[in-house]
């Protein structure tokens, strides 16, 4: 299994937060649906939403040679 990475942009200040929801794989990334998680900001004091539109999600896989898939607010790259 490779690294994966997750955050979380906050909606108030648009500073990127390290996601508290963990995903081991991209595979888990893509299947899950989330609804109503909301998120303190370090930054600007306020709590933002959790969900697909505000995340980037990046998974470097070992095993590929680096190959890597990239989430970034509802888009993917490869």
């Amino acid at each position: 299994m490779g690294k994966t990475d997750g955050q979380i942009k906050c909606g108030n200040c648009g500073k990127w937060i390290s996601s508290p929801i963990v995903f081991g794989n991209s595979k888990a990334f893509f299947s899950s649906t989330l609804v109503g998680n909301k998120l303190h900001c370090p930054s600007c004091d306020e709590n933002t939403d959790c969900n697909k539109e505000n995340m980037r999600f990046t998974e470097e896989m070992e095993d590929s040679g680096g190959f890597r898939v990239t989430y970034y607010e509802g888009e993917m790259t490869y």
